[in-house]
């Protein structure tokens, strides 16, 4: 266990001491109640582990949701409850799943989702939120439109999560403040003891931005440190979780020269770098095996352009068709 903390810095630190000790503070003061207390604390220590991209936080997760659901059903606020049932649960357990398959040592291994993921999924929400909306009314749930809100927010931000996306702390943190607005309105109503879920996503809002900034830096490492380079039948590929999602296909001139033809990065890859990783693993392969290139493929002659210290390597600069 002490080993385990060890792998904390600082700011978790004292975030996880705050998580545990302020919920406890404010149930003293305004007479919360141990399930009101226990679902700030829980949901608290489950966001800085996701914030650290750690796959345990999905255990904790459960606890959670479940102890949310309890409270918000005793404050009416049962588009909560719908988000628990039909949205978060079964998010969590395929995030549970997806999460330990593609864990490292350290942290789960992050992705970059596609924009045209991310634009389906807000577009659906946007007509799903009418149906929440509805839905909760013939509830008779409290707050109307901003449950609705929450339902959305809460599902976007789960769902990337799950996902593992580069935009899932980013997600959470928006729903954040829509949580911070649907429990001032209950406090406001009278609840005092909901005071509680006013500063569980108060705090939440401080610790994913740290998230958002973690996993930034976390993709950064693990797009060099998860690189898997293969090179095979004239093409120099590029593999994440057994998929090749990049490559450079070239030809044989003779027995020392090759010609660049294609270089190609998928989608979800583009903006990372990749190209210029599988362009420098190129010239230390050629290196390797006293090879000299041919750049026909105009991305290809661009970098050793921009790179004069690879162009030891380059015997021609001739650019026809080629993909990126």
């Amino acid at each position: 266990m002490i080993k385990y903390f060890k792998k904390f810095n600082r700011f978790e630190i004292i975030f996880l001491t705050t998580a545990i000790i302020a919920p406890i503070i404010l149930a003293i003061i305004f007479n919360a109640t141990i399930l009101e207390t226990l679902a700030g604390i829980t949901m608290l220590i489950c966001a800085l582990l996701f914030a650290k991209a750690r796959p345990e936080g999905y255990i904790l997760a459960f606890i959670s949701v479940i102890l949310y659901m309890i409270v918000a059903y005793q404050v009416s606020v049962y588009g909560e409850i719908i988000i628990g049932l039909l949205l978060i649960i079964p998010l969590n357990i395929y995030g549970l799943i997806a999460w330990y398959k593609n864990k490292n040592q350290a942290h789960v291994n992050l992705v970059k989702t596609p924009i045209k993921e991310i634009i389906l999924l807000i577009i659906s929400q946007l007509i799903m939120v009418v149906g929440y909306y509805f839905l909760l009314k013939t509830l008779n749930t409290q707050f109307l439109i901003i449950s609705s809100i929450s339902i959305m927010g809460s599902f976007i931000a789960t769902y990337l999560v799950a996902r593992r996306s580069q935009y899932g702390m980013l997600a959470y943190l928006v729903n954040d403040i829509i949580l911070i607005i649907l429990w001032t309105m209950v406090v406001i109503d009278g609840n005092l003891g909901a005071l509680i879920l006013v500063l569980t996503p108060i705090l939440l809002l401080f610790n994913d931005i740290y998230g958002t900034f973690n996993w930034a830096k976390l993709m950064k490492k693990q797009g060099v440190k998860n690189m898997q380079i293969k090179i095979q039948d004239h093409t120099l590929s590029y593999f994440v979780e057994e998929k090749q999602l990049a490559f450079i296909e070239f030809i044989t001139i003779d027995s020392n020269v090759i010609d660049v033809k294609k270089v190609f990065v998928d989608e979800s890859l583009r903006g990372q770098g990749i190209a210029g990783k599988l362009m420098l693993a190129l010239y230390e392969y050629c290196q390797k095996n006293q090879l000299k290139v041919i750049a026909t493929c105009p991305y290809a002659n661009g970098w050793f352009m921009k790179n004069e210290s690879y162009q030891d390597i380059l015997i021609n600069t001739n650019q026809q068709s080629c993909q990126i």
